[in-house]
């Protein structure tokens, strides 16, 4: 974090700061949180990227088809999900998302239903 703005991709240390990693913090309106996915993201999603969430019920029928939670959400890091011992069990990614749909996303992972993103252009409503 530098003085109000915020590095929004990898920079590696020592490296310059491009100008395109600078941006200004998150709105006040907009709250971080995290995303546990199974299995590889899909190409084009890392930080700075948008995203859109889906949601499938847990106990949904084989043939369910997943909600759109919400679009366009900005990626702000992406990590590995490790089970230990060295072995990968996905990625958490941490997005950000509107204030008003914080309760919503802790309901559908309180259910652990199952997260999915695809690639998709920001909102603009960050």
């Amino acid at each position: 974090k530098l003085g109000g703005v915020v590095v929004s991709d990898f920079v590696s240390k020592g490296e310059l700061l491009p100008r395109r990693t600078i941006e200004s913090e998150a709105p006040a309106d907009l709250r971080s949180f995290s995303l546990t996915l199974e299995g590889a993201l899909p190409a084009g999603v890392k930080v700075g990227s948008g995203v859109d969430v889906y949601v499938t019920p847990k106990d949904a029928e084989e043939d369910a088809e997943p909600k759109r939670v919400l679009s366009g959400v900005r990626v702000v890091k992406v990590d590995r999900a490790d089970s230990g011992f060295g072995v990968t069990q996905g990625h958490v990614l941490e997005v950000l998302i509107p204030r008003e749909d914080v309760a919503t996303m802790v309901g559908h992972v309180a259910r652990e239903n199952v997260v999915s993103v695809v690639s998709a252009p920001l909102s603009g409503k960050e």
